[in-house]
């Protein structure tokens, strides 16, 4: 699926609507491959690339604006808008990974409250911002101690987007209204 077909699965859904769990099994298996792809890093120089990151960023625009509009509204600003695709990027693999996962065995394997849990955030995010210096050019220079820090400025805007941290049984995904 191209970019604005993938778009059109947004179009006028509720964040709720949004979610893996409420996704067909042709948009699933779409949006888990691109993601794949684009963490393995066989995305560089195409199409297909820049598909995932802009569903990504739509897809992160219109859950974060419901329920971390701290983060959503980094998308958009041009000093923070790599940090906050990748973490939308992230939380979006995560959670098509446990969907596709929880259908194959017929059982939820995942909490909708486990969203956006920091702790996860803090663990995946290396392998993104890996991918993101490849994909740049910059591939040489993400050795162990510019990851390290990257993800640490990543982890620190986090926590300086004002995103609520996750208490035991707490659903993360509540309406910040």
């Amino acid at each position: 699926m191209m970019t604005i077909r993938l778009i059109e699965h947004i179009g006028n859904k509720t964040p709720l609507q949004l979610l893996p769990a409420e996704m067909d099994v042709q948009l699933l298996g779409t949006i888990g491959s691109k993601l794949a792809k684009w963490k393995r890093g066989d995305l560089v120089d195409s199409e297909e690339r820049s598909d995932i990151e802009l569903f990504s960023q739509h897809w992160g625009a219109k859950v974060l604006l419901e329920y971390l509009p701290g983060l959503q509204a980094k998308l958009y600003q041009s000093d923070t808008y790599v940090a906050a695709l990748l973490v939308a990027m992230g939380e979006l693999d995560y959670l098509v990974q446990q969907e596709i996962v929880s259908r194959q065995l017929n059982y939820k394997t995942y909490k909708i409250h486990d969203a956006f849990d920091m702790e996860r955030l803090r663990h995946s995010l290396p392998t993104y911002v890996r991918c993101f210096f490849q994909y740049n050019g910059l591939g040489p220079l993400a050795d162990e101690t510019v990851l390290r820090a990257m993800s640490a400025s990543i982890e620190e805007f986090l926590y300086s987007s004002k995103v609520p941290p996750q208490e035991p049984g707490a659903q993360a995904l509540e309406p910040a209204h």
